[in-house]
């Protein structure tokens, strides 16, 4: 008789994949490493840092949205404080500034603030002309 693969497979951990993923999630938000929860349940890192970057529940979205401009703030003034002038020699410098740039402009989104000239500019003209200035039809001469 033949013996080689007399060794059982071991039995799932999980009774689904949602109760896995669950539980890779759980253990995410409890401050372990994707590497550490990736031994775990015997999955590679990447499949890891795939499920847990799966979609958020409703409350988590909320939640996330209250605090979104402020950690974008946080990592604008982050890339700001790291660059010294050894980094404003460096090549990358565009690549921070480009970052910069980018935070600020969805921060500004976040908070409802223009993100370009062009959109004061409009919003200054038509407040004028519905505030100030209402259009007045009856002078328009149909000639």
């Amino acid at each position: 008789m033949d013996n080689q693969d007399s060794t059982p497979k071991p039995r799932k951990p999980y009774k689904s994949k949602n109760v896995r993923n669950k539980h890779i999630k759980a253990m995410a938000a409890a401050g372990m490493t994707q590497r550490d929860i990736a031994k775990q349940v015997d999955l590679a890192p990447s499949r890891v840092n795939a499920i847990i970057s799966q979609s958020f529940t409703p409350a988590e979205m909320a939640a996330f949205k209250d605090i979104e401009a402020n950690l974008l703030a946080k990592k604008r003034y982050e890339i700001i404080k790291s660059i010294d002038e050894h980094d404003i020699k460096k090549a990358n410098l565009t690549g921070k500034a480009m970052a910069y740039g980018v935070f600020y402009d969805k921060q500004a989104l976040l908070e409802n603030r223009a993100t370009s000239i062009s959109d004061v500019d409009i919003r200054h003209l038509v407040a004028s002309i519905v505030v100030d200035n209402p259009v007045d039809n009856s002078i328009i001469d149909p000639e």
